[in-house]
């Protein structure tokens, strides 16, 4: 554009978000194996999955490079002659298929496998990124000959860089789809280990030593066994007001609460109360409309299978979904779903405790 506007700003939000969805992506992937042992196609989709958050990671480096540029870039001295015309559509074009090619990439990890046609369409999205590269070269290489020594100087060093790393974008991702997608079968047998080796190495290095006695480590352990330990007395030993006695409840809920980050995390203790609140009240009234019908009723089975279905993936699915609201919904589902599994009494009396 011309001169300088808001939406800088918002694409400086979105690849700062980026950072904490790659961070979240990985650790998933890596809780993954315990869920589906890489059997059959699963591990292969978790290889080719853990393959594309590993190349955006290290992309995002590039990508803040190429941020920066634009946040700090003027607008003005040889801005407009810069981006003339045919610098604007060489770079609308590179980056439309650069995009294709790691949206397709992305497809193609979702079956865990590459047959023929999608090998197919890979190298055609790879050969057409290759040659808008090709093309942007030129353009780049003529604005710099007719502009001579005023095109490397500080009035357009936001330009070159931006123009650099959306290349070095562009070929980073030719690079995965060429090393990853295109030669997968000889990655997926680099790569293949046996289950039991697998479990192994995550046990030994769960409890390496010399993890085990970092001091962050060692005080993690001493700050949260001593609060559970004194929440647990308290629930079991106090009786009157809000202790019931011989409950294990608070000890319970503060295990689940439990941060891993250290310093201050306002927002996200904020987000854990909220959900915690949510977590402990939506299943109680959702059950009490359940409870409306009679216990032996088949209707009421298939409510409360379902009420049990919507809760649960209403709340996963904001958790995988939302960077922001993924928290919340991560509590509502771990603190609710032992409330949706109350057994109905003949009486019509439910105990939530």
């Amino acid at each position: 554009g011309p001169n300088r506007t808001a939406k800088r700003y918002q694409i400086e939000e979105k690849v700062m978000g980026l950072k904490g969805r790659i961070a979240g992506i990985k650790s998933n992937l890596a809780a993954a194996w315990w869920e589906t042992f890489d059997l059959g196609k699963f591990g292969a989709k978790r290889k080719l999955y853990e393959a594309l958050d590993v190349e955006l990671e290290s992309l995002f480096e590039v990508l803040n490079v190429c941020t920066h540029s634009v946040i700090d870039e003027d607008f003005e001295g040889k801005h407009k002659d810069f981006c003339d015309e045919a610098m604007k559509d060489a770079m609308f074009a590179i980056k439309t298929q650069a995009s294709n090619l790691m949206f397709l990439c992305s497809q193609v990890c979702e079956d865990g496998t590459v047959d023929a046609e999608e090998h197919e369409k890979v190298l055609v999205a790879i050969n057409a990124a290759r040659a808008g590269q090709a093309t942007f070269l030129k353009v780049f290489d003529d604005h710099s000959t007719a502009a001579n020594t005023d095109f490397i100087s500080d009035d357009l060093s936001n330009e070159n860089i931006f123009a650099f790393t959306l290349s070095m974008w562009t070929h980073r991702i030719c690079q995965f789809a060429t090393n990853h997608i295109l030669q997968f079968e000889d990655v997926k047998r680099r790569r293949e280990k046996p289950s039991i080796r697998f479990a192994l190495e995550g046990i030994r290095d769960t409890w390496t030593l010399s993890d085990l006695m970092q001091h962050e480590h060692r005080r993690f352990a001493l700050r949260n066994t001593i609060s559970i330990m004194a929440t647990f007395i308290m629930g079991y030993s106090f009786t009157g007001s809000i202790f019931l006695g011989t409950k294990s409840t608070m000890a319970g809920t503060l295990c689940l609460l439990i941060s891993r980050h250290p310093g201050s995390a306002f927002q996200k203790n904020i987000s854990r109360l909220i959900g915690v609140s949510l977590g402990k009240v939506l299943p109680i009234l959702l059950m009490g409309l359940v409870n409306q019908v009679a216990c032996y009723s088949p209707f009421r089975l298939f409510l409360h299978g379902t009420s049990i279905v919507i809760y649960m993936f209403t709340f996963e699915y904001m958790f995988f979904t939302s960077l922001q609201w993924g928290s919340i919904g991560l509590s509502c589902a771990a603190f609710g779903c032992t409330f949706m599994f109350v057994k109905c009494e003949v009486s019509g009396q439910v105990d939530f405790n």
